[in-house]
């Protein structure tokens, strides 16, 4: 930030002394009784003092039209920045669209909850841990599948993109309980 306000600082300089000699001609241009010619602009800006520009004199400068704080400084406004304005522009609406989270155990032979609530719309992240043995995370409704070894967590991700009442259950072949190993997700409207 430093090295950026450095560099503006000395492309406004460059450019008051660019100015200031277009407007006025050359000492040495009045002696062969030429008329002036504007300063070339610089090519680059460089750290290094340059021999062909002379320090500008108080009497040489002309007055910024606006004073140099109020060019360098950000902008105080209260109001938002356009990016701002045009993603927070329908604030006033009610959002539909949420991401919702959840821990979720896998033990022989049940799911802790069994039972997830989510509302139609929502972007739903599922944080799995399988507890004991290998099993697995079946939700059929919203394509997802995932495998868990014995202490292995995994995360999902889904859009509630449709309501009602739909099952999960492990896939994965986890003793004489398996069968019993089921949950729901309710996807209010």
């Amino acid at each position: 930030m430093r090295k950026l306000f450095a560099v503006v600082l000395l492309s406004l300089f460059v450019l008051l002394v660019a100015c200031t000699r277009a407007q006025e001609p050359s000492r040495d241009l009045q002696q062969v009784s030429t008329p002036p010619s504007p300063a070339p602009a610089p090519a680059a800006v460089s750290s290094a003092p340059s021999q062909e520009v002379e320090p500008v004199s108080a009497q040489h400068a002309q007055p910024l039209s606006q004073p140099a704080d109020e060019l360098i400084q950000p902008a105080k406004s209260s109001a938002p920045s356009p990016v701002a304005k045009s993603k927070f522009e329908h604030a006033s609406e009610p959002v539909v669209e949420q991401i919702k989270k959840f821990n979720i155990i896998a033990k022989q032979w049940a799911w802790v909850p069994d039972t997830i609530t989510v509302n139609l719309g929502d972007e739903v992240e599922l944080n799995i841990t399988s507890q004991d043995v290998p099993h697995g995370f079946y939700l059929p409704d919203f394509g997802v599948s995932q495998h868990l070894g014995r202490g292995e967590s995994a995360t999902v991700k889904f859009t509630a993109d449709k309501a009602g009442t739909f099952g999960f259950s492990c896939n994965v072949y986890c003793g004489a309980g398996h069968g019993d190993m089921v949950g729901k997700l309710v996807v209010n409207p």
